[in-house]
C-alpha cells in the first residue's frame, strides 16, 4: 500500500518510512478483521470525510474506498481524506493484504477484488461504466468472507454498489446505505435500497459509531444467543406463532449467528431484550426469517457448474416426448438462476428445433419482496454481465442502465411463495435447481427435504446443487451424473414413495381436501365403499384445515371445518359470496391470490396475519388450490400456523 502525505495517527507512523508487512499470512475468512468496502461517486467527496470522521480506531477493521473517478485523473482523495481521520490512509496496490486501522484508496482506471486473502487489481473489463467498480468489490468480499463483510453506499449518481450490496447482506455480512436526504447525489443510495435488503440507512456521521456497536462488540451478542437457551426456544415459538416457520428446522448455529446479528442491529444487549421486541414489533419475526432463509443469486453463477447444467438440460430436450418440461427452483430469490434456465431451455428447444416441446419453470420462495423483484425481472445492467452476449441480446431488453427480461420468457415462468420444508412440493418435474439451501439445514430436515425432491423427479429427471452442497451421505436417494458440477439423478430402483408432508384426505382412493367425492365416484356406492366413504369423512375432518370450495365467480359451494373464526355474515340481502364473507382486510389479498390460482392452476398462500380464536392469538394464512374436479373449482383454506 502506498501511504498518503499527512499527519500519522499517534502512535503509528505513516509515510515510506513504515512499510507495511506483505510478508504476514492472509488472514482466512472467519478470523476477527473485518473488510469494509465503501462505494461513492458524485458529491461523495464530502460524505466520506464525514464518514472518516467518526471512524472507530479498532484493530478489528480494514476499510478499502472504491470512489468513481476519470480514468485519466490523478488521485489526491488520500491526500485530502488523511487529515479528516486517525486511521492510516493509502493507496491500494495489487496484491495487498486488509491491515487493521488503515482505509485504502483503490487507483484510478483499476477494479479491485479480492481473492485468496489478498486485494487484486485488475483493468475494468468493460469501457462503459464506473471505475473502480464498487460491484465488483462489493461482491468479491461477500464471497470471500461472507458474514466478515461490510458495504456501505455513498453519495454518487447512477446504480453502482447495488447489487454487489446485496451479496453482502445475503451472505450474512452487513449492508449500510447513506440516508438518501443527506446525500448531495442520491442516485446510488436509492438503487441500493431498491435493489438490496440495507441493514442500517444513515446519515454520514452516524456509520462509524454503528460500525463499532455491529462489528467491534459482535462476541457479547454471539455468547448471548448460544447460551441463554430457555430464550432461544421462545424465539423460536415466537417465529413460528407470527410466521409458521420453523426455525428448528435449519442448523441451530446459522440460527444463532442471525439472531445475534438482529441484536446488534436492534443495539440489544440480551436475548430476553430480543424476545421482547419480538413480542412488540410484529414485523420483526418476518425479518429474522427473512435473514435465515435469504439465498443468493445472479446469473449462471458458478460458470463451470452452468456449462453442465446446458448440456444436461440439451440431453433432457433431445430424449423428451412432445408435451412440456417442467423445472422447479426452491429458494429462488429474485429470480436470476431461475431466468437463466428458461433461457437454456429455450436454446436448448430451439437449437434442437422442437417445436413439439415446450417449457415451464415454476419458481418458489419465502421472501415476499424477493419474489415481486423476479416477477418484474427487471435488473441493473451489471447484474447482466454474467450472461453471455448471445443470450443477453436475444433474452433481455434493455432500457437505460436496466434490463428487463423479454416477455415471451417472462410467460414461462411462474413464480409462488413456498416453504420448501413445509409446503407440498411442485410434481412431475424434470430438473430441480435447489442451490446452497441444503447446506443451511439440520441433517433430518436435508433428508426429508431430498425425499421430497427425488418424489417430485421424474426418473430421469436431475437435481442441481450448489458446489458447497454433496449427497455422499444420501447415495439411497441420489446419484451423481456429474459430481463436480452438483448434477444428480434419482437412483433407480427404488420406489416412488411419497413424502411424509402429504396429507391423508390427498392421497389417492380417499376424499378430496374439499370433502367432495372425487372424481367419478357413485352415489349408489355398495356397503364397502358406503363404509370407505365414512372413513374418508372422518379423514377430512380430522386432518382438512377449515376450508370453501367456491367457483368461478366466488360463491361459496360447500363449507369444511370449524369456519366461524375466519368467515363472519354482513347483515343485508343474504348472499354466499367469499369475498363478502372475510374481513375488509384480507379481501383484497384474497382476490389476487385467487386471481393467481386460477391462472397459473397451482397452489398459492397469502401472508401471515394476526386472529383471535376463543380468546387466543393464532397466525393465520390463506392456502387456495384448484379443486381436483372435471370443473375448476378453487379451494380456500384459511390455515392457522398453530
Amino acid at each position: 500500500m502506498s501511504p498518503a502525505s499527512g499527519p500519522a495517527p499517534a502512535g503509528e507512523s505513516g509515510g515510506s518510512s513504515d512499510p507495511v508487512d506483505q510478508s504476514a499470512a492472509p488472514r482466512p475468512p472467519g478470523s476477527a478483521l473485518r473488510v469494509v468496502g465503501i462505494a461513492s461517486s458524485a458529491g461523495g467527496l464530502e460524505a466520506l470525510r464525514e464518514v472518516f470522521e467518526a471512524l472507530p480506531e479498532s484493530d478489528r477493521l480494514s476499510y478499502v474506498v472504491a470512489q468513481h473517478v476519470s480514468p485519466t485523473h490523478v488521485s489526491t482523495l488520500a491526500e485530502l481524506l488523511a487529515p479528516r481521520t486517525k486511521l492510516r490512509v493509502v493507496t491500494l496496490e495489487h496484491g495487498d493484504l486488509p491491515q487493521p486501522g488503515t482505509i485504502a484508496i483503490i487507483p484510478p482506471n483499476q477494479d479491485a477484488v479480492f481473492t485468496d486473502g489478498r486485494f487484486q487489481l485488475v483493468k475494468p473489463q468493460n469501457a462503459i461504466g464506473p471505475k473502480p467498480s464498487a460491484n465488483n468489490l462489493f461482491q468479491s468480499l461477500a464471497e470471500a468472507l461472507g458474514e466478515s463483510a461490510v458495504g456501505i453506499v455513498l453519495s454518487g449518481t447512477g446504480s453502482d454498489g447495488a447489487a454487489g450490496l446485496r451479496d453482502i447482506q445475503a451472505a450474512g455480512g452487513v449492508a449500510i446505505v447513506q440516508d438518501p436526504a443527506s446525500a448531495e447525489y442520491d442516485g446510488m443510495p436509492r438503487a441500493a435500497l431498491r435493489t438490496a435488503r440495507v441493514d442500517l440507512v444513515l446519515r454520514p456521521e452516524a456509520i462509524g459509531p454503528a460500525l463499532e456497536r455491529l462489528v467491534c462488540q459482535p462476541a457479547d451478542a454471539q455468547a448471548a444467543a448460544a447460551l441463554d437457551g430457555d430464550r432461544y426456544g421462545q424465539i423460536l415459538q415466537l417465529v413460528r406463532q407470527r410466521t409458521a416457520f420453523r426455525l428448528d428446522g435449519y442448523k441451530p448455529a446459522t440460527v444463532r449467528r442471525r439472531i445475534a446479528r438482529r441484536l446488534a442491529l436492534l443495539n440489544l444487549s440480551s436475548l430476553a431484550d430480543y424476545v421482547d421486541h419480538l413480542r412488540t414489533t410484529p414485523d420483526e419475526a418476518q425479518r429474522l426469517v427473512r435473514e435465515i432463509s435469504i439465498s443468493v443469486t445472479a446469473f449462471f453463477r458458478d460458470r463451470d457448474a452452468w456449462h453442465a447444467l446446458e448440456q444436461a438440460i440439451a440431453t433432457l430436450v433431445r430424449h423428451a416426448p412432445s408435451g412440456v418440461l417442467r423445472c422447479w427452483v426452491p429458494g429462488c430469490a429474485t429470480g436470476e438462476e431461475a431466468y437463466s434456465i428458461a433461457m437454456l431451455l429455450e436454446e436448448a428447444l430451439r437449437t434442437g428445433q422442437r417445436a413439439d416441446l415446450q417449457y415451464l419453470v415454476f419458481a418458489s420462495d419465502l421472501d415476499d419482496d424477493a419474489l415481486e423483484v423476479a416477477r418484474q425481472a427487471s435488473y441493473p445492467v451489471h447484474a447482466l454481465e454474467a450472461l453471455p452476449p448471445a443470450l443477453r441480446d436475444r433474452h433481455v431488453e434493455l432500457h437505460g442502465d436496466v434490463g428487463r427480461v423479454a416477455k415471451g420468457l417472462r410467460n414461462r415462468l411462474v413464480f409462488a411463495r413456498q416453504n420448501v420444508i413445509d409446503d407440498p412440493p411442485f410434481s412431475r418435474l424434470d430438473l430441480i435447481s435447489c442451490r446452497n439451501l441444503l447446506i443451511y439445514l439440520n441433517p433430518p430436515v436435508q433428508r426429508r427435504v431430498l425425499e421430497l425432491f427425488r418424489y417430485a423427479l421424474k426418473p430421469d429427471g436431475r437435481l442441481f446443487l450448489g458446489r458447497s452442497e454433496a449427497l455422499d451421505v444420501h447415495a439411497d436417494l441420489f446419484a451423481a451424473v456429474d459430481l463436480p458440477a452438483r448434477l444428480y439423478q434419482p437412483t433407480q430402483g427404488l420406489p416412488q414413495r411419497s413424502p411424509a408432508w402429504r396429507s391423508p384426505a390427498a392421497q389417492p382412493g380417499l376424499a378430496s381436501p374439499g370433502g367432495l367425492p372425487l372424481a367419478g365416484a357413485q352415489a349408489d356406492a355398495p356397503p364397502a365403499e358406503a363404509t370407505a366413504r365414512r372413513l374418508q369423512a372422518q379423514l377430512v375432518a380430522r386432518h382438512v384445515p377449515p376450508s370453501v370450495l367456491i367457483d368461478h365467480d366466488g360463491d361459496v359451494l360447500r363449507f369444511e371445518g370449524k369456519l366461524h373464526p375466519f368467515l363472519g355474515f354482513p347483515t343485508g340481502a343474504a348472499g354466499l359470496r367469499l369475498f363478502d364473507l372475510v374481513e375488509p382486510g384480507i379481501q383484497a389479498e384474497l382476490r389476487a391470490l385467487v386471481i393467481r390460482c386460477r391462472r397459473d392452476r397451482q397452489p398459492v398462500q397469502g401472508a401471515v396475519h394476526a386472529c383471535s380464536i376463543d380468546g387466543r392469538p393464532h397466525a393465520v394464512r390463506l392456502h387456495l388450490a384448484p379443486a381436483a374436479t372435471q370443473t375448476p373449482p378453487l379451494m380456500a383454506t384459511p390455515n392457522s400456523a398453530t
